[in-house]
């Protein structure tokens, strides 16, 4: 027990390959099991060469990292005010919440034009900062305010997280905002609070659901809806709850494995490795055009939602950005990339497996279907570990199970 819970991170991006491989076989059978193997290989060759070296080297600086420039109280109102100032700024650029707006929408049309035009009159930065205002800012203030108890400004700021969720008409939001704090709920046996949560997650996931549902479908929009939205919005006899636990666990279990599967086939056959053109930064510094794989293969992917006019993206495991610029090389790569980052994990985390689980989980589990810098940076992982950085000591001061696993 105590070496998974050193190495929880590796376990679980290792479970996150087998559950990948079962969606591969499914689809293609074993023609891409060498391709799947190298994942493996590579990446328990680099983490565990990696974990040692790392950790002899820098574990002693990492863990007495403290970036502690105020009290405790000054700290705690400072993170509380950024987090309302972020959520001031967002409503401020978008003209209120456009979410409340969803069940005056007749048509697809309407639902669609809704979504895309979230930000469409903000700067690039107002953009920036509201994605990390939802995956980072108000997930980490919320769960750091649960632990210390400080009931006061995490019941305002999951008030007004559950709202700006909605507001942003984005079911995944919610979830993101929460989850670290459920898990740490359920891992500290505190069950009312966690039923709580969980009420939250889907009363704001279902009122999305059922706003966006049973509208009018014209043939003149340029349609946005993803896979999820086709499923819950088909003319289904079975009873509504059924078909969102359906359409849940496709996602969850299957597509990932089966995205992995079409872009082994169709790359290189169809489209050609893009040899660094495939990251938004590189091509630049090469004079290249960036190739979106992720947006340039849904019609070849979903062609019958491609022949109705939807367009959408159909992102993939983190090693396939990788792979669609480097081929095999570019699997290595991944596994080296995802390996240095988990080692630095396990170490910023030490001693104290309920936080790791509960801030990290749901983004490894996301390396399922997203790549990890973009997981890092736009998504908000990295500036969340630095924040655990920060306020690390706020957290071992109130946190019973984390003196227990010491």
């Amino acid at each position: 027990m105590n070496f998974l819970k050193l190495h929880i991170g590796a376990f679980i991006y290792v479970f996150i390959i087998c559950l990948l491989s079962v969606g591969v076989f499914a689809y293609t059978g074993t023609s891409h099991l060498d391709k799947l193997i190298v994942v493996f290989s590579s990446f328990v060759i680099f983490y565990w060469p990696l974990n040692t070296f790392i950790q002899n080297r820098f574990n002693k600086s990492l863990r007495t990292l403290n970036l502690k420039f105020l009290n405790e109280e000054k700290s705690l109102l400072l993170l509380f005010g950024v987090c309302i100032l972020l959520f001031l700024i967002d409503i401020a650029y978008n003209n209120g919440l456009p979410g409340f707006s969803i069940f005056s929408t007749s048509t697809v049309e309407e639902v669609t034009s809704l979504r895309s035009n979230i930000h469409i009159n903000s700067p690039s930065w107002v953009v920036y900062l509201s994605g990390f205002s939802i995956k980072c800012f108000f997930p980490f203030a919320i769960l750091l305010f649960c632990v210390r108890k400080h009931f006061l400004y995490f019941t305002i700021l999951l008030i007004i997280g559950s709202f700006y969720s909605f507001g942003m008409l984005q079911k995944s939001f919610i979830v993101v905002m929460l989850l670290p704090t459920f898990l740490y709920l359920i891992i500290s046996k505190k069950y009312l609070l966690s039923f709580l949560l969980v009420f939250i997650m889907g009363s704001t996931i279902s009122t999305i659901i059922i706003g966006s549902s049973d509208k009018i479908e014209t043939t003149h929009a340029k349609k946005n809806l993803d896979d999820q939205d086709l499923i819950l919005n088909s003319k289904d006899d079975r009873p509504f709850a059924l078909r969102i636990l359906i359409g849940m666990s496709h996602r969850i279990f299957i597509v990932p494995g089966e995205m992995v599967g079409e872009w082994f086939n169709i790359i290189p056959s169809q489209k050609p490795f893009l040899w660094g053109d495939g990251y938004p930064v590189l091509p630049r510094l090469m004079g290249h055009e960036y190739v979106d794989y992720d947006a340039e293969l849904y019609p070849i992917i979903r062609p019958e939602y491609a022949k109705k006019g939807y367009t959408g993206t159909v992102n993939t495991a983190t090693f396939m950005r990788e792979y669609s610029n480097f081929g095999y090389f570019g699997l290595i790569l991944s596994s080296l990339f995802v390996s240095i980052y988990i080692v630095i994990l396990n170490i910023s985390f030490r001693n104290n497996l309920t936080l790791f689980i509960s801030i990290n989980l749901m983004y490894l589990l996301l390396l399922s279907s997203s790549n990890l810098w973009t997981l890092m940076f736009s998504g908000g992982w990295l500036l969340t570990v630095i924040l655990f950085i920060i306020f690390k000591n706020y957290f071992s001061n109130y946190d019973q199970i984390a003196r227990h696993e010491k």
